[in-house]
């Protein structure tokens, strides 16, 4: 059984592909700006250098603008002025200029400044772009920069949603859900969701591959064994992707628990995820200011902050109080041909399901309550064929008649 078992959400037949991406045209986002094209081409240039960015940034003037008002912040506590646009990029570094500059202008592209939904999902993704790649500073170092990208576009599909279907996605956009329960509405209701709008969108733009695949799954559990660039990336996206943004919850509201275990992920400890949380708050703050305009700045950067953790300490806490990984309790194992699919209970109203391979190894999971669940959330969740998904109904059959 391949292990590359991720699908698109709509049909898999390339009229549908055709249509999605002709609806992304017809906003006037089908192809990548020459800008773009320069800048994509620039990092993807190891021995690019701070003064060859500095020149192409000459030529757009907003992003040149925004990168001297970031320089000029307290955020850098310069004793004078920064007025030189070479001094700036000195003060930025390569590694936060190649993500500043390359998010502005995916930013500028992608976001609907007058839509107030897309302003959110924005204001949202900045901070999500800036917890990926504090994070990759930890796991993978040398990829902070396309970390901080994948961060940033994670949601830009949802942020199309309202255009592409207008009037159909109002309910889930006034919801303000987390991001497992929108995509999960996404499924039941739309005939398209916001990751299969992120692909055409890259598609389209012709994206690179390192940038464009952890995007597009990041509601898929990643493999932990994947020690490539590509492996870590999709843990990011997975973490930071699913990670509640939101604003501040009500005081009756809980913090959702995150739908992971995070340190066995991402394979670092209580302490260097903290640590990369409290620094993706401070970098939130010269971000915000780049996106201006673009976004709607989180009132409270400490404040989210704060609940992260509580988020990532929940799963954690969860995970230990259930014996984690292999000792948690099997309920039944599943077979449908060549498919083997693995439910443990995490909870008393908790299950989580296990795509297996031949040997045992988890391939894909998906946590889930039986009250609301649909057949077709874990089913794409697992990334099972249409032949393959019957077994899903015979799995939630079973667990109901254990639980009534």
């Amino acid at each position: 059984m391949s292990n590359d078992r991720v699908k698109p959400t709509i049909n898999d037949n390339q009229s549908d592909s055709d249509s999605l991406d002709q609806r992304i045209e017809a906003l006037g986002l089908g192809a990548r700006s020459q800008h773009l094209s320069r800048l994509l081409d620039l990092c993807g240039d190891p021995s690019a250098s701070l003064m060859d960015f500095a020149r192409l940034i000459r030529t757009d003037a907003a992003l040149a603008g925004r990168l001297l008002k970031i320089a000029n912040s307290v955020y850098y506590a310069q004793r004078g002025p920064v007025t030189n646009l070479d001094r700036a990029c000195v003060l930025l570094g390569i590694e936060r200029l190649k993500a500043f500059s390359l998010g502005f202008t995916l930013g500028q592209a992608a976001a609907d400044r007058e839509s107030e939904f897309s302003q959110r999902v924005w204001g949202e993704s900045v901070f999500r772009a800036c917890l990926a790649g504090e994070l990759a500073r930890e796991a993978c170092p040398l990829f902070v920069t396309e970390a901080f990208i994948i961060g940033l576009m994670i949601d830009a599909g949802q942020g199309l949603m309202p255009k592409l279907l207008p009037g159909k996605y109002r309910p889930i956009a006034e919801a303000s859900l987390p991001p497992a329960e929108v995509f999960e509405q996404e499924l039941a209701t739309l005939p398209f969701t916001h990751l299969d709008a992120i692909r055409s969108l890259s598609r389209l733009w012709k994206l690179p591959e390192l940038l464009a695949e952890p995007v597009a799954h990041h509601h898929t559990t990643p493999p932990q064994d994947d020690p490539t660039a590509m492996g870590h990336l999709r843990r990011i996206a997975f973490v930071a992707g699913n990670t509640d943004c939101r604003g501040k919850l009500s005081p009756m509201e809980t913090p959702p628990v995150f739908p992971a275990r995070v340190e066995e992920i991402l394979g670092l400890s209580t302490d260097r995820i903290a640590a990369a949380i409290r620094r993706a708050g401070t970098e939130y703050t010269a971000a915000a200011t780049l996106f201006q305009g673009v976004c709607q700045s989180i009132t409270d950067p400490a404040d989210l902050c704060a609940r992260v953790r509580h988020q990532l300490a929940q799963a954690i806490d969860h995970m230990l109080a259930h014996g984690g990984g292999a000792s948690a309790t099997v309920i039944e194992r599943f077979l449908h041909d060549d498919v083997a699919i693995e439910v443990r209970r995490t909870s008393r109203n908790q299950w989580t399901a296990y795509l297996c391979d031949a040997r045992g190894e988890h391939l894909a999971q998906v946590t889930f309550g039986l009250d609301s669940v649909r057949p077709r959330f874990i089913s794409e969740s697992l990334g099972l064929t249409p032949e393959e998904a019957p077994v899903v109904d015979q799995i939630l059959a079973h667990l109901r008649a254990r639980a009534a």
